[in-house]
């Protein structure tokens, strides 16, 4: 190697010539590589921005799919039949009062319906309960960013507050009792009042 630099470059100008070349060529190696790898991260974050959303998507037409699903229909029909019916009752027998308090006595009625329906009608209980089962789901997704609040705002706000208004007070109480699990319908609860939040906004 030292007879080639003697050989060919004959001054030390030339040898400075050639380490700044050298020099220079890493320096654009070095910039084109970190150019490269921003590319990649850049490219790797749409891509991973790309995959979220679709997972969102994919979540949201699940829970479209298994809000169509004839346990949910048959679910929503009996809360239609029970909560019609509990609702003439209510607003007949208190005329006088404002909706709020006349629907405060729409889920009195409704909570008493359901301790009843408990004990005596099983299979009507638990298709009314099956509604607890679908808004935990959706609660536990919305609690883990997997599915946008906004779009379970904008798909279903009119069921879940309806659930709310039905259902608080008896899932309140069964927490309550002995032997259930802990926990039970907290996602939902949590649901029902991140979209009547959203509703006061």
């Amino acid at each position: 190697m030292f007879d080639f630099i003697r050989t060919y470059i004959i001054d030390r100008n030339n040898a400075e010539l050639l380490f700044f070349l050298a020099q220079s060529l890493i320096i654009l190696v070095a910039i084109s590589a970190l150019l490269y790898a921003r590319a990649q991260v850049a490219e790797a974050r749409s891509n991973s921005r790309i995959i979220a959303r679709q997972a969102q998507a994919n979540s949201l037409l699940s829970l479209e799919e298994r809000w169509n699903s004839e346990p949910m229909r048959q679910a929503r029909l009996r809360l239609i039949e029970v909560s019609s019916r509990l609702r003439d009752e209510a607003f007949k027998e208190n005329m006088h009062l404002k909706d709020d308090a006349a629907l405060g006595k729409v889920q009195e009625k409704f909570t008493v319906e359901l301790k009843k329906l408990r004990k005596e009608d099983d299979t009507k209980y638990i298709e009314l309960m099956r509604s607890l089962g679908f808004y935990e789901t959706v609660g536990i997704l919305v609690r883990r960013n997997y599915v946008a609040i906004e779009d379970v705002d904008l798909l279903l706000r009119g069921p879940i507050v309806d659930f709310g208004l039905y259902f608080t007070p008896h899932i309140e109480e069964r927490q309550r009792e002995k032997g259930v699990p802990p926990g039970l319908g907290e996602n939902a609860l949590l649901l029902v009042e991140r979209i009547k939040s959203r509703a006061r906004l």
